[in-house]
């Protein structure tokens, strides 16, 4: 392989693994910080609230 090829081919590998990495690293950080859920449900009565009276505020 001539050197241009060689050093191309060591260029786009680098940024292969620096854009995995990212990935990697972003994945990482959203599983540990974030919670998620397909099933989420509250448990509770529900309560109607109303203003006492009718009318604006001025």
């Amino acid at each position: 392989m001539n050197t241009k090829r060689l050093v191309l081919l060591n260029v786009i590998i680098l940024i292969i693994l620096v854009g995995g990495g990212f990935t990697a690293y972003s994945y990482y950080n959203r599983t540990v910080n974030y919670l998620s859920t397909d099933n989420a449900q509250i448990v509770g009565q529900q309560v109607t609230i109303a203003a006492p009276a009718n009318g604006s505020i001025h």
